[in-house]
Parts: C-alpha cells; structure tokens; sequence
C-alpha cells in the first residue's frame, strides 16, 4: 500500500515538476522575447541618436566651411581678383544691363586679356564653391544670403564669356554648376520678391 501511496505521489511528483518546467520554459521565452523587443528598441533609439549626432555634426562642419569660405573671398588673392573683375562689371552707370561682351569690344587688347586672366581664375573658384554646395561641402542657405548677389551677377555678367570658352573648348558642360546654382538662386530670389509683393 505505500509502495503504491509512493508511487502515485511520484508520479503526481513528477508531472507537478513537468508542469513547472513547462511553465518555466514558456516564461523564460517571453522573458527572452520582450528582452529581445527591449533590446532593438534600445538599438534603434542609440542608432537614431548616433544618426542625429553625426547629421548635426555634418551641419556644423557645412557652416564652418561656408564661414571660412565667406572670409576667404572677402580678403586676400581672391579679393584682388573679385576686385579687377568688379571693375569691369560696374564700369558704367547701366552695368546691370551690360555684359562682358560689351566692356570687352571696348577695351585694348592687354587690358583684355588681364580681364579674362582675372575672370578665368574668378570663374573657377565660383564653379568650385557652386561644386561644393552641389556635393554639401557647404551649407548652401547660408552662402545664398552671403554671396547670392555674387553669383547672380557675375553669371549674368560673364556668360558672354562662358559661351566663348565653351565653344574655344569644345565643352558644353565648362561652368555648368555655376551656371545651375546661379539660376536655381535666381528663381529663389524672384519667388521672394513675388510673395513680398503679394504680402502688401
């Protein structure tokens, strides 16, 4: 009869520690499965904050290059040449609707060929800052409200010149960034001045 008695309780023994182990195993899987949900939200949320810091950084770096770049043009070598090359552009009371081509047919040849040294070298740093704003080496709102006039102007200005080089080269695409960024900024600066004008 005990032998029996003993029998029956380990058998209940047993099922009762299947039971338990059963149970166990099945909350050790959700353990493991909201561990696992915990552990990807922290892995989104440490991804998202490293995406944010390495953005914000890229940011920082744009501006500082934009403000290096904004002195740069303001003083020095790249001064003098902006200088000679304004010279010409604003070489009479209507400069606004002269172009290259007109100052050009007027003037010596030695003067000439110091104008299209000086424009050369000023062209291709401007191709180079609108290259740069194209690859975001630059944060390009910020050189918009410094030098959108520069831009503007001087590819207005100078495309009689540009067409000529293209041409000399045989290169359709010689200044074609700056040619894009100067009507891109153009379309900017109408678009203000129609919502200005409507605003009143």
């Amino acid at each position: 009869m005990k032998k029996k008695v003993f029998c029956v309780g380990l058998i209940i023994f047993i099922f009762i520690i299947l039971f338990l182990l059963n149970k166990s195993s099945q909350v050790f899987q959700s353990m493991e499965y909201y561990s696992g949900v915990w552990n990807f939200f922290v892995l989104l949320i440490s991804a998202s904050l490293l995406l944010w810091q390495i953005i914000s950084q890229n940011i920082w770096i744009r501006k500082k290059n934009s403000l290096e770049l904004i002195n740069q043009i303001f003083k020095g070598d790249m001064l003098k040449v902006k200088s000679e090359v304004d010279k010409y552009l604003r070489k009479s009371s209507n400069f606004l609707n002269e172009t290259y081509k007109e100052i050009a047919d007027n003037i010596h040849k030695e003067e000439k060929e110091k104008l299209d040294e000086c424009l050369q070298i000023y062209l291709n740093y401007l191709e180079g800052i609108a290259l740069g704003i194209k690859y975001k080496v630059y944060e390009e709102q910020m050189l918009y409200d410094y030098i959108e006039s520069i831009i503007t102007q001087i590819y207005r200005w100078a495309k009689p010149y540009i067409e000529e080089m293209r041409k000399k080269f045989g290169d359709k695409e010689l200044y074609i960034e700056l040619e894009k960024l100067a009507e891109k900024w153009n379309k900017i600066k109408q678009n203000r001045k129609e919502k200005y004008k409507n605003a009143f």
